[in-house]
């Protein structure tokens, strides 16, 4: 499904509430090349608590908060301006982002903040009949993480991250140290964007 248009603002609610966890969040969506403006359900999910152990409790609050930074990264590249396309089927990316002369694979991933850096996962978990599995990610179904904090996103590359976790460094460490650290400034996504679309 192939998306563009211009973010024009968004609803959101979410509650607790006879056991349901729930979420709702619309959004308005001028059509490109048009005056027309819809109303999108962006998302909106219930999940029932009943029975729910507290393994099931902790990955669904941490898809809720999944989904919750995906749209805030898929609002921030609408109102860049950028084409995006979601999948209809399961797979490894969450979206496809058009930077006018490459298509990029993109993963989206919540991050963890301290005073001085963001930190994300990138392996996931799924589950199925059999019980949690870890899952990694390649080259071939996934190019950048993609992470959303304080109104900014961040593009890392893929080849660029281990196969736990990822740290972006607001600030110096405390011993000078240099080598492998990371530093946020140089991930912003709109600025690894213009950089890729140079280069092309």
């Amino acid at each position: 499904m192939w998306l563009k248009g211009e973010a024009r603002g968004s609803e959101k609610s979410c509650g607790l509430a006879l056991g349901l966890l729930s979420m709702h969040d619309t959004r308005l969506l001028r059509i490109s090349g048009s005056n027309s403006v819809v109303r999108v359900a962006v998302l909106s999910i219930t999940i029932p608590l009943d029975n729910m152990n507290n393994k099931e409790i902790e990955l669904s609050n941490t898809l809720f908060k999944g989904r919750i930074t995906e749209v805030n990264v898929l609002k921030y590249f609408l109102e860049l301006g950028y084409v995006i396309s979601t999948p209809e089927i399961s797979c490894q990316y969450d979206f496809l982002l058009d930077t006018g002369k490459t298509i990029l694979k993109i993963q989206v991933k919540t991050c963890r903040v301290d005073d001085e850096a963001i930190e994300f996962n990138t392996s996931s978990i799924t589950h199925n009949a059999k019980g949690y599995t870890k899952r990694l990610y390649s080259p071939n179904t996934v190019d950048y993480f993609c992470t959303y904090y304080n109104n900014e996103c961040y593009l890392i590359p893929l080849n660029e991250c281990g196969s736990k976790a990822k740290k972006l460094r607001f600030v110096p460490t405390k011993n000078g140290q240099v080598k492998n650290i990371s530093f946020a400034k140089d991930y912003i996504a709109k600025d690894i964007l213009f950089r890729i679309n140079e280069s092309e």
